[in-house]
């Protein structure tokens, strides 16, 4: 590790943008042996070799944090067709313009996946013959609070990003789509008791290649009018508008709604409350009414929960998120419905993981689990998340459900996160539905201070429209590190995957043994 300290960056204001810089350059070099059988063919026996120099760098000051990864990888493999040679890199920074109040940041990556997320569960960029596509996301936003309110509270985000890939589902030629997004949130402060709001307003504008533009506005509001004490009346209000191109051949006639309500809220502060309301919502020419409830409930500085419920376009909507905290256990679950693109997710921030690593981490022993259950990453870090499944490179319109539980444990020597997930996923726009299933454990023990072992193994069901039964895909992976010196690691790993599908083209196993050595200056 190579940390430079820098007194000042520029002379004017150098109390601002004084700060440390640390650099974190390594080298990896892994050998592969693979045995691959794909059907009824015969076992096809891989030899191959990558390296992999990687560069990590932080900027950590008052104004600005930078955090930035570059990972050059060179294949040499038997297989034919099978040799690569690319680039993943990323970046994250953050400017604080004025304290507390203005911020801009940029997030950037490139990365290499499958085009089709089911067959991105066995195949591998580093060894894979082809239908891997390079992945650019670039999202910039600039964001605006409205510090210490005492009356009103005013939040503000426009955002810009490009998302592009060399190939799609849609097309050889790849997509390169834009989006562009705007919100607001008004609300009540802390002096106003006897009538309170909080409205907010979210706008999102999609230019996609492949298909037609993409609008979506949705605006939600609420007023609450204090009875006695911590009784509230509340009036309620949402309303979403989806445009699409008149030729889009949308698989839904109608994606616009409207909904309104009345009810009784109770209120024992801002993170402890819960609400009924009797609402109607409007879809077109047909109007349905509903009982709604909405609680966000802080038991403890441990124990949190928010739930959700309502009715959209396409039915019940749910929205939950629980977290609990012990000394050394952590527990989450999440659940949430949205209406998104493949654009639109670059400009996603959120992670569900529960452990916290150094940016560009490969090693789950040196991650840790944050004592606080709203943990803000710090320059440098990241999440990690085992069995996050997206959607395919495509720019179709899709409805994402998506619930994921996942328990953690971090105490001296061992580290354990099990996890269970569930996501369904409908393309508007060609009519396809695809549900995953997964489950999996990840384990770490220290055998020493410079030995460590690991247990990775996972269960993934995928079902389409397409099929009937699905298919399963398992794998187990053992591993083991030792550090030669300071600067200096090697592992060991053997990792056996199958994948059991009702179309026998598509039944696989794999085998795979590595030895990898890396060393960081």
């Amino acid at each position: 590790m190579n940390k430079i300290s820098i007194a000042s960056l520029i002379i004017f204001p150098c109390s601002a943008f004084s700060g440390e810089l640390t650099v974190l350059p390594s080298i990896s070099t892994t050998g592969y042996l693979t045995q691959t059988q794909l059907g009824e063919e015969s076992k096809d026996n891989n030899v191959a070799i990558a390296f992999q120099p990687k560069l990590v760098s932080v900027y950590d000051s008052k104004k600005v944090d930078v955090s930035f990864s570059l990972e050059q990888t060179l294949v040499r493999q038997n297989d034919e067709g099978g040799d690569k040679n690319f680039t993943d890199a990323s970046i994250n920074s953050m400017v604080n313009i004025i304290d507390k109040t203005l911020l801009f940041s940029v997030v950037g990556n490139q990365s290499y996946r499958a085009l089709n997320q089911g067959q991105d569960l066995f195949s591998d960029k580093l060894l894979a013959s082809g239908d891997m596509s390079k992945v650019k996301n670039y999202s910039s936003n600039l964001m605006f609070t409205l510090p210490n309110p005492k009356y009103f509270g005013l939040n503000l985000t426009t955002g810009y990003s490009e998302t592009s890939s060399e190939q799609s589902l849609d097309s050889n030629n790849g997509l390169d789509s834009s989006n562009i997004l705007a919100s607001s949130r008004l609300y009540s402060g802390r002096r106003l008791q006897i009538v309170t709001f909080d409205f907010s307003a979210n706008y999102n504008k999609s230019d996609r290649t492949n298909l037609s533009e993409f609008e979506s506005t949705s605006l939600n509001g609420n007023v609450k009018f204090k009875i006695f004490d911590k009784l509230r009346f509340v009036l309620t209000g949402r309303d979403e508008q989806y445009n699409f191109d008149e030729n889009s051949p949308v698989s839904r006639p109608s994606l616009d709604t409207t909904s309104y309500g009345v009810g009784l809220g109770w209120y024992a502060r801002d993170d402890r409350f819960f609400q009924l309301t009797y609402n109607t919502l409007e879809e077109g020419e047909n109007t349905n009414n509903f009982v709604g409830f909405d609680m966000d409930w802080a038991f403890s500085q441990r124990t949190s929960l928010s739930a959700n419920y309502g009715k959209r376009f396409y039915g019940d909507a749910y929205a939950l998120q629980f977290d609990y905290k012990m000394k050394y256990l952590k527990s989450s679950l999440r659940y949430s419905e949205d209406i998104t693109t493949f654009a639109r997710l670059s400009q996603s921030t959120n992670s569900l993981g529960l452990f916290v690593c150094e940016l560009g981490a490969s090693d789950f022993s040196t991650c840790f689990q944050p004592q606080e259950l709203n943990y803000e990453l710090q320059p440098g870090e990241q999440f990690i998340t085992y069995n996050e499944t997206i959607s395919d490179i495509t720019d179709e319109v899709i409805l994402s459900k998506s619930a994921r539980y996942e328990l953690a444990y971090d105490k001296r020597k061992i580290k354990i996160s099990f996890n269970l997930g569930y996501q369904q996923t409908e393309y508007l726009e060609t009519n396809r539905l695809q549900k995953y299933k997964t489950a999996g454990v990840v384990f770490n023990y220290d055998l020493s201070r410079k030995t460590n072992i690991s247990l990775n193994t996972q269960l993934i069901n995928r079902e389409t429209t397409d099929t009937e039964q699905g298919e399963d895909t398992h794998s187990i992976t053992l591993s083991g590190k030792h550090s030669l010196s300071r600067n200096a690691d090697v592992d060991l790993s053997f990792r056996w995957l199958d994948r059991n599908s009702e179309n026998e083209l598509r039944d696989a196993t794999d085998k795979r043994l590595t030895l990898g050595f890396t060393y960081s200056f």
